[in-house]
């Protein structure tokens, strides 16, 4: 959370402005778009960073409406495409491991760890409960003329739930030191499960199959509730590669999840932390029951309820909270895995900086 202790619950805190999300963009590049020193190209396709025979940064190669434009730097470019563009876009640029981009057929400017150290908090979305008050977010609910009117012209209502999340909680295992405020186990409270809009996007977003579908299909527009616990330091770490030399093709990405051991035992404390919790006077009075008449299709090997299964379930159904980073270390120049220094700038490479979530150590 954001307030002086780390360890508890919490309503969620979000960027928003009548209702609707309110991005970086609409918050203060908006504002400012008019200013004369500053230029904004939208539907743009950064091709490479401009690095000369001396190793400087002069520029961007972009394309922009079919057409090809050279942007020059008088001081530095500055990077921010996030922390698996941001990676692609160095490469791209002739900036990473040299055994790699000599792969692909890219001329080595720089030879740095760019794209290793990728990190991501992540968990499991398996867990699901009933309940018997009208109070979750059944898609039939919230998708009709009120809701959409309370949110379109009051800002109010059922739409402006933040994704669906209405209560945090950061929780310590017995793997982390109870006698100090780290926990390493986040829980995101969701009004409702995979089944809730009876498979239409939630099913798609998370890539369930049509085997683990089987059980949340009962679930289908029924009252539910989830917990997801998260890893809030994982110990795993993935990489980030280029298909290929063509800025146009998709990088790779490794996520690396579960690669650790710890990761996993640690995820399965969350989870009965997370069904112990359910089982509270005050989940209990909304008639709060765990899903478990259908196991998780593919675990079937494993002892029911046991450490080996619910590992077994996190592992079939593994989600994403998006905090990508890592992949453009920030680290003194003795350590091999360093991208940037503490001023974020590339080593090795003048004029140029990484800004965005890629230059994290360790995510936090």
């Amino acid at each position: 959370g954001n307030g002086e202790f780390q360890t508890g619950f919490m309503i969620p805190q979000g960027t928003i402005r009548r209702g609707s999300r309110c991005s970086t963009a609409k918050g203060f590049l908006r504002p400012i778009r008019d200013r004369k020193n500053l230029h904004i190209a939208m539907e743009s396709h950064v091709l490479k960073i401009l690095v000369d025979k001396k190793n400087t940064v002069y520029g961007v190669r972009l394309k922009r409406y079919n057409k090809v434009y050279t942007v020059l730097a008088k001081k530095e470019v500055i990077l921010s495409a996030g922390a698996l563009n941001s990676a692609q876009l160095l490469m791209l640029s002739g900036i990473g491991p040299q055994d790699h981009l000599q792969e692909m057929g890219i001329p080595v400017k720089s030879d740095l760890p760019v794209g290793h150290n990728l990190m991501d908090h992540y968990g499991t979305g398996a867990l699901a409960f009933t309940i018997n008050h009208p109070v979750s977010l059944v898609q039939t609910r919230y998708e009709n003329i009120p809701s959409v009117l309370k949110y379109a012209v009051f800002g109010t209502g059922p739409l402006t739930v933040l994704g669906g999340v209405e209560g945090l909680a950061w929780v310590p295992t017995k793997f982390t030191n109870r006698s100090m405020d780290w926990p390493d186990i986040e829980f995101h409270f969701v009004s409702g499960s995979p089944g809730s809009d009876g498979g239409r996007q939630i099913r798609k977003a998370h890539g369930i199959s049509d085997q683990m579908w089987q059980m949340y299909r009962p679930l289908a527009y029924k009252d539910t509730w989830s917990v997801i616990p998260m890893l809030l330091r994982p110990k795993s770490r993935g990489r980030v590669r280029l298909r290929s030399s063509n800025p146009y093709d998709k990088p790779l990405f490794y996520a690396g999840y579960f690669t650790h051991p710890e990761d996993i035992k640690v995820l399965v404390e969350g989870v009965k932390i997370g069904l112990a919790m359910a089982q509270t006077k005050a989940f209990g009075r909304l008639g709060t029951k765990f899903w478990d008449k259908i196991p998780m299709p593919g675990c079937e090997h494993t002892n029911l309820w046991s450490d080996e299964y619910w590992a077994c379930m996190c592992r079939h159904y593994t989600t994403t909270i998006y905090h990508h980073s890592g992949t453009a270390k920030m680290g003194p120049p003795h350590d091999p895995d360093s991208v940037v220094n503490y001023e974020l700038k590339v080593y090795g490479v003048p004029r140029l900086r990484v800004v965005d979530a890629s230059i994290m150590p360790n995510i936090v």
